[in-house]
């Protein structure tokens, strides 16, 4: 199994009632040196911003692997991630234990 090289983010912007996204999707380059974190669905990582010395967080709304060199797409890359999503519930089967909800859907 190869590991996701690629994130689709959006900005956001926190309210009371939560979060709330931003229109444009953004794509991050994941390097090799941060594969191993498996950034997923919601959680937030630091990205360069367009002002140099300046970052901003993002929120990831999907990750795949890409092959970079046929698509001939470069994309800046990720520098870190501040938060990772919670783990939803932990569920034990008779095989397997379960520790979230892609993985729920995908056992049954």
């Amino acid at each position: 199994m190869k590991d996701n090289n690629t994130i689709a983010t959006r900005h956001f912007e926190v309210q009371d009632y939560g979060l709330i996204m931003h229109g444009r999707v953004y794509y991050w380059h994941i390097p090799k040196a941060l594969r191993y974190l498996n950034m997923q669905p919601g959680d937030i990582v630091k990205v360069p911003a367009s002002r140099k010395g300046k970052y901003h967080g993002v929120y990831v709304v999907n990750s795949f692997r890409e092959d970079i060199e046929v698509a001939g797409k470069v994309y800046k890359p990720v520098l870190d991630i501040y938060f990772r999503t919670p783990e939803t519930r932990i569920i034990e089967n008779e095989k397997k234990v379960y520790y979230n909800q892609e993985d729920l859907c995908k056992g049954y």
